[in-house]
């Protein structure tokens, strides 16, 4: 079925079975429709229409979204993993306490998003633009802003490790080197 002749999907059975049976689904107009808590897993969508689109704590993983219009969307709390969202258009998109890992936003227009308690691990910012972004709260590693078109007015944070890891790297190092203790001491014992 080309682009041409994609009509689109009514409701949600409809959109999930489109999902489901893996159709091509580029250019797509999914605007407006209630795809929350959706898994958009291993899809092609580039150039699908999803402005204004609700995708609210869906997860999009592995998926070709380059070119994608996701203006306006609803998108808090979503999880987007090691997907390709190069020129994808997030003009005034919400993406509150979203978590962004692995994730190609090249040239992505991200004006006037709202990324407040936002998450952003090792994301491709080369040339997106973040005028007037919201980065309340929001954490960031693995991220090099510097080569964003237009950085954020606010930086976020960089991510702190948990408690529980620098409990485990200490533990971790006391182990070494206790375990080197008793190979030097070990050397020092007579053999028989």
């Amino acid at each position: 079925m080309s682009v041409e002749e994609q009509t689109k999907p009514g409701n949600r059975e409809e959109i999930a079975a489109r999902l489901r049976d893996k159709q091509n689904l580029a250019g797509i107009d999914l605007s407006g429709l209630d795809l929350s808590e959706m898994k958009l897993i291993g899809m092609v969508l580039p150039g699908a229409n999803l402005a204004q689109a609700d995708l609210r704590k869906a997860i999009i993983a592995g998926a070709d979204l380059a070119g994608v219009d996701l203006s306006g969307a609803a998108l808090d709390g979503v999880f987007i993993a090691g997907a390709n969202m190069a020129n994808a258009n997030l003009r005034g998109a919400s993406l509150k306490a979203a978590r962004i890992n692995g994730t190609n936003l090249q040239d992505a227009d991200l004006t006037d998003a709202d990324l407040s308690a936002a998450t952003l691990l090792a994301v491709n910012v080369a040339g997106a633009d973040f005028s007037g972004a919201v980065t309340t709260d929001a954490h960031s590693g693995g991220v090099v802003w510097a080569n964003a078109k237009v950085p954020p007015s606010a930086i976020p944070e960089a991510m702190q490790p948990p408690t529980w890891a620098l409990f485990l790297a200490l533990l971790g190092l006391v182990g070494a080197v206790g375990i080197v203790a008793f190979l030097l001491a070990r050397k020092k014992w007579p053999t028989a």
